[in-house]
């Protein structure tokens, strides 16, 4: 069995985050806003005996990378069941990025990631 996780990089307009707190707003990517770029995957973890019947889909995962290139304000879109959600959040957290730039400066930008989950 293998997963393939995917990073799909969307700009997002707004601030709405998961627990309700605020930061400065996110630019939105493109333009003279350059897109971060992952250094570091984690793959979510996939155990059937853990997961019940073999499932497959796309948990769709929205996050703030900082200008550090750390994730932040996670939050599920789309969801596909709670294992599979908590599963992608965690892998998720884990990664890292180059940060995102504006004029070849670090800046914070909102993204979301497709985290997809098949059985091969």
């Amino acid at each position: 069995m293998k997963i393939i996780a995917g990073l799909v990089v969307v700009a997002v307009v707004g601030t709405e985050l998961l627990i309700g707190q605020t930061v400065d707003k996110p630019l939105s990517i493109g333009g003279d806003v350059k897109a971060p770029v992952l250094i570091k995957q984690v793959d979510p973890d996939y155990h059937r005996p853990l997961f019940g019947k073999p499932k497959e889909g796309t948990v769709l995962v929205n996050l703030v990378v900082d200008e550090a290139g750390v994730p932040t304000h996670l939050k599920i879109v789309r969801s596909l069941d709670k294992k599979f959600d908590k599963s992608a959040l965690t892998a998720v957290s884990q990664y890292r990025f180059k940060p995102a730039t504006k004029n070849d400066k670090p800046v914070a930008v909102q993204l979301n990631v497709d985290i997809s989950f098949r059985i091969q």
